[in-house]
């Protein structure tokens, strides 16, 4: 069942967070969320659409249950993350990833 969520206006701004796996485990079900919304703006919607804030510790030793990174362009936010000879479109369509855009 795919989850509904608030609807956004495009931005130029992206914000990735990546999930740190604090206290051992993924906080939602993916490992990269990526919002076409400034950083400000994104955390608000990732606390108003999954309830959780992404500044949160879970475990002490771990750290924080999200690294929070600003980009100029999607390609900027996801190229890190790619594996070997993926392709951006392929990186959306994984399961691991959720991207937020208009």
């Amino acid at each position: 069942m795919k989850q509904k969520l608030k609807r956004i206006e495009p931005s130029k701004k992206w914000t990735f967070f990546w999930d740190m796996h604090s206290g051992g485990s993924l906080k939602l079900k993916w490992h990269y969320i990526i919002v076409n919304l400034p950083q400000g703006e994104a955390i608000r919607y990732f606390k108003d659409n999954f309830g959780r804030d992404p500044y949160n510790v879970t475990c002490d030793c771990c750290g924080e249950d999200y690294s929070i990174m600003d980009y100029s362009s999607f390609e900027e936010a996801a190229k890190f993350h790619l594996r070997k000879g993926e392709l951006l479109d392929d990186f959306k369509d994984r399961e691991d990833v959720l991207v937020i855009e208009q």
